[in-house]
C-alpha cells in the first residue's frame, strides 16, 4: 500500500488555488443567498437530493438558480452531535429548527456561526438541556453555546416561559424576536407600545439589546398584518405568526420576514418592512412565493437568514443510512458545491465520540476535521484513489461505497475535502452493515 498523503499536504495544495479563487470572486458584485428551514418535509424539485426536513437548512439564490441546495442537514447534525443517548445509533439530531440568525462577523457563515433555536428542548452531548426559548450556537464536538437564554428573554420581556419562533441580529446589535405563541407581559413600556394590551401576539416583533434591559416593540401584530395586506393588496385578518426574520440586504434599516399562513400569496413568500410593507426583492426577483424555492411544492419558510452569496458550500448527503448487504450493491455519498471538474478527497474513520480538530478554511478562517487521524480508515482512505471523485461541470458528484469485511455494529464517519478550493464539508455517518 502506498504511504498516505498527509491531509495537511493536500490542504496546502488546495489553499494555493483557493486564494486565487477568493480574489477573483471578491472582485465581482456578489448576489445574495437566502438560508432557511422548511416547516414540513418537502421533496426537492430536481429529484437529485433527498427530501428537505424541518431540521435541515437549505440555501437558495433567488433568480440565479432554480434549485435548493443543502447547507446543514439532519445527517450532518447527527455526525457532529454524536451518539448523545449512547444507544449505538447516530440519530440524535433535533427535530426542527425554529429560528435562525447569525452575528455577521465573517463574510459568509459556517455552521458554527449560526445562531439557532429549536422547536423543542434537546439534550446535547455532555448533558444539559437546550430549551425551545434558547438561542444557541453549535460548537465543534457536539455541544451548544448559549447566546441568549430563554430565562434572559423571559425576564427582559416580563413574560413567562417563552418559545422563540423567529430571530435576527441587526447590524446595530439589536436582536429582533418573535414568539411561537401569544405571551402575556407585565412590562409597562411594552404594554403602552402595544396599545394598552398586555398580550404580545405571536405576530409581534420585539427588539432587545442583549446584555441590557432595553426592550421595545418594533412592530405590533396590527403593523405586521397591515404590511402583509399592503404587499398582497388584499385585506388580511391574520398571518398566523411570524416565523422568519432577517435584515433586508436591499433596503438598509428594513427587515425581511416570513409568516406561517399557508394562504396563496403568503406561503413561501418573503416580505419586507420597507415602504410600509411589500414583497421582498432580492437579486432582481420578487419573492412572492411563486418560485417555490426549487422545491416540489410551495413551503413555509420557517427560519430565514441572508448573506452574500457566491459559490455553494461543499455539502455531503448519504443516500440511505446503511450500506446494503454484501453482494447487493453499493450505497452512495453525494456531494455538491465542489469546484467544477476538480478532485474531491473523501476521508474516513470509524465513528465515535466527536473529536474535531481545526482546519484552515479560505472562506471561514477555520473549520473542523472530524475523522480521527490515527484511525486505520483515515490513512487508507487518503491513500486509496477509490476515495477520490471528480466533480462534474456543476460541482456535483457521487462516491459509491460497497460493503466490506467490517465488524458488525460499527459506523463510519465521512468528510470531504475539495482539493481545488481547500474547503471541507461537514461530516456524515453511515452504518457499515445492515442491523
Amino acid at each position: 500500500m502506498r504511504s498516505p498523503v498527509p491531509l495537511r499536504t493536500l490542504l496546502s495544495i488546495g489553499l494555493c488555488l483557493a486564494a486565487l479563487l477568493a480574489g477573483a470572486e471578491a472582485s465581482q458584485a456578489q448576489p445574495q443567498a437566502l438560508l432557511s428551514s422548511i416547516a414540513r418535509t418537502t421533496e426537492v424539485r430536481s429529484g437529485r437530493y433527498r427530501p428537505v426536513e424541518p431540521v435541515d437548512l437549505v440555501r437558495f439564490e433567488p433568480d440565479l438558480s432554480q434549485e435548493t441546495y443543502p447547507f446543514l442537514t439532519r445527517q450532518n447534525l447527527e455526525a457532529i452531535l454524536g451518539d448523545v443517548n449512547r444507544n449505538g445509533e447516530f440519530d440524535d439530531a433535533p427535530a426542527d429548527i425554529d429560528a435562525l440568525t447569525w452575528l455577521g462577523t465573517t463574510s459568509r457563515p459556517s455552521v458554527y456561526d449560526l445562531v439557532l433555536s429549536f422547536a423543542a428542548a434537546s439534550t446535547p452531548l455532555g448533558g444539559g438541556v437546550v430549551l425551545d426559548g434558547d438561542l444557541v450556537r453549535l460548537q465543534p464536538g457536539g455541544s451548544f453555546l448559549v447566546v441568549a437564554s430563554e430565562a434572559e428573554i423571559s425576564s427582559v420581556t416580563a413574560t413567562r416561559t417563552i418559545d422563540v419562533d423567529a430571530a435576527a441580529f441587526l447590524p446595530s446589535g439589536e436582536l429582533l424576536l418573535s414568539f411561537t405563541e401569544d405571551e402575556v407581559t407585565t412590562h409597562a413600556l411594552l404594554i403602552q407600545q402595544n396599545g394598552g394590551s398586555s398580550t404580545l401576539g405571536d405576530e409581534t416583533i420585539l427588539g432587545w439589546k442583549p446584555g441590557t434591559t432595553e426592550v421595545r416593540i418594533v412592530y405590533t401584530t396590527a403593523d405586521v398584518i397591515q404590511m402583509v395586506s399592503r404587499a398582497t393588496q388584499k385585506t388580511i385578518s391574520s398571518v398566523v405568526n411570524v416565523v422568519g426574520l432577517a435584515p433586508d440586504p436591499v433596503n438598509p434599516g428594513a427587515v425581511l420576514f416570513t409568516v406561517a399562513s399557508t394562504a396563496k400569496g403568503l406561503v413561501g413568500a418573503v416580505f419586507t418592512t420597507a415602504g410600509g410593507g411589500a414583497y421582498a426583492y432580492v437579486n432582481g426577483k420578487v419573492l412572492d412565493g411563486t418560485g417555490e424555492w426549487g422545491l416540489g411544492a410551495a413551503a413555509t419558510l420557517d427560519a430565514l437568514l441572508t448573506y452574500a452569496g457566491g459559490k455553494d458550500p461543499l455539502a455531503l448527503e448519504v443516500e440511505g443510512k446503511r450500506l446494503p448487504a454484501p453482494g447487493s450493491g453499493a450505497a452512495e455519498v453525494r456531494f455538491h458545491g465542489a469546484v467544477p471538474q476538480t478532485t474531491v478527497q473523501f476521508v474516513l474513520s470509524y465513528a465515535g465520540p466527536p473529536a474535531p480538530w481545526p482546519l484552515p478554511s479560505p472562506l471561514h478562517g477555520v473549520l473542523f476535521g472530524y475523522p480521527t487521524p490515527g484511525d486505520p480508515l483515515f490513512g487508507w482512505s487518503i491513500a486509496d484513489p477509490r476515495f477520490r471523485a471528480v466533480a462534474d461541470a456543476e460541482g456535483r458528484g457521487r462516491l459509491p461505497l460497497a460493503p466490506g469485511a467490517h465488524p458488525p455494529g460499527f459506523s463510519v464517519l465521512i468528510q470531504a475535502l475539495d482539493l481545488a478550493s481547500g474547503e471541507v464539508s461537514e461530516p456524515v455517518v453511515i452504518d457499515l452493515v445492515q442491523p
